[in-house]
């Protein structure tokens, strides 16, 4: 009787198939993960804004002006904390968003200081270092399609792989 020793075909077609199948899932499980965190980004921006209105509404005027002429941004988190917003649960500085990045607030008086990305009256929120495929997904699934248009822009410099990405409060 011979002694054979070595892998059937078979064999080797079935492991191969087990480690597709096993690719396959981590892949999918990657982008559901992305997925999510894009739209948990999309959702910030959107209970940002809402902290941002029902500021405006309760004390009439826009948080970060602290009750005079000059705006700033460590003074808008501060008012949208004191003024009962539960998005920003106990702290007073920036949240992070789903990529960990801060999330940060700018008053440009509706300069158009951020570039083409920027196209608002006066307060956005950005969330930077995002790459653009993820900007341009967020886009798609939230807004116009469209970079510089509709209420969902996004930036990115020339040659860069990640955008900034801003949406306006008011």
């Amino acid at each position: 009787m011979k002694n054979n020793k070595g892998f059937t075909l078979v064999e080797l077609a079935i492991v191969l198939m087990i480690i597709g199948v096993i690719l396959g899932g981590v892949i999918k499980g990657t982008e559901l993960l992305n997925n999510a965190k894009l739209k948990r980004v999309y959702r910030d921006f959107q209970n940002i804004q809402t902290g941002y209105l029902g500021y405006y509404d309760r004390f009439g005027v826009a948080p970060g002006f602290n009750g005079g002429n000059t705006w700033s941004a460590s003074n808008f988190w501060t008012d949208l904390y004191n003024g009962g917003s539960a998005f920003f649960g106990t702290s007073t500085s920036a949240p992070k968003d789903a990529f960990g990045n801060t999330l940060t607030v700018a008053n440009d008086g509706g300069s158009s200081a951020l570039g083409s990305a920027n196209k608002f009256a006066s307060t956005y929120v950005i969330c930077d270092s995002v790459t653009t495929a993820y900007a341009v997904s967020l886009d798609k699934s939230f807004d116009n399609d469209a970079a510089a248009t509709g209420n969902l822009r996004y930036a990115t410099a020339d040659g860069a792989t990640t955008s900034t990405i801003c949406m306006p409060l008011d």
